[in-house]
Parts: structure tokens; C-alpha cells; sequence
């Protein structure tokens, strides 16, 4: 996953399954403060109803949080800022070669429903909002994209 950012270096990454995230979150970075290990807790409530698309574009957003604090050790608002202007297109890109159906339209939807906080998605119009949101309703409510049950 980290090669698809352009990343090499060694970090540890330990997954678990939460089901104490607030009911916004659909995964969390944690750091272990030591050894380079970072703590990624996928939510085990809502998640795995919502399409693999939406899954997949979860994990590397909370993978990029920890590379990013590898890299930086700023504050989650920054790395999302971060993450908005200097990695959405290698974010889109590892999606679009994740799932070779999906559209750049699609991918970069879903990856800014991560990054809503961010200046670039607050200076978007809103249609372009709206269409991004439909997007990914459609994509948490079985309209769209491959679902593991």
C-alpha cells in the first residue's frame, strides 16, 4: 500500500477491527510511539456493509496517516491538508489501479470523503459536492461497487 503513495520506508502497520469509533469514522491511525509501529482500527459496524471501493479507500486514507506521521508528526487537520493537496492524485491513482472499472470521477470522490475539512474540498462549488456525495452514497448503499457478502 505504501508503494502506491511512493513510499519505502519501513513502518509497521498492525490492523484491527474497533467497534468503539465514533459512527462518522469508518477507520482511525493510531500511533504506538515506538519502533516505527502505527495502530489502524477499521470499524467493524458500518464498514462491512459498504462496498470494498469504500473499504479499500479507508484503509489507505488511514495508511497515508500513518506514513505522514512517519514523515511529519503533525496534527490530523494538517496531514489532512497534507493529503489534500500534495497526495489526492497518488490516492486517486492507487485506487484506480485497485479497481480498473472505476472512473477518476469516482476515485476522487471517494477519497475526498476522508478530506472534507480540508480548504480544497470547502473551495469546491457545490455541485461539484453534490455529485461527490452522490457518489459516495451510492457507493455505502449498494448502488454501486462489489460488496463481500
Amino acid at each position: 500500500m505504501l508503494h502506491n503513495f511512493g513510499f519505502s520506508t519501513k513502518i509497521k502497520l498492525i490492523f484491527e477491527e474497533s467497534s468503539e469509533l465514533s459512527s462518522k469514522r469508518l477507520g482511525e491511525f493510531r500511533n504506538n510511539h515506538n519502533n516505527n509501529s502505527y495502530r489502524i482500527l477499521l470499524d467493524v459496524t458500518n464498514l462491512p456493509h459498504y462496498s470494498k471501493e469504500v473499504i479499500v479507500s479507508s484503509i489507505y486514507h488511514e495508511v497515508l496517516h500513518a506514513q505522514l506521521e512517519f514523515l511529519f508528526k503533525e496534527t490530523e487537520s494538517q496531514d489532512h491538508e497534507r493529503m489534500a493537496t500534495e497526495y489526492l492524485e497518488r490516492a486517486v491513482n492507487s485506487l484506480l489501479k485497485q479497481f480498473s472499472n472505476m472512473n477518476k470521477d469516482t476515485a476522487k470522490a471517494l477519497v475526498f470523503s476522508g478530506l472534507k475539512n480540508t480548504k480544497i474540498y470547502q473551495n469546491l462549488n457545490q455541485e461539484t459536492k453534490n455529485q461527490m456525495y452522490e457518489i459516495e452514497s451510492n457507493f455505502k448503499n449498494r448502488n454501486y461497487g462489489t460488496y463481500c457478502d
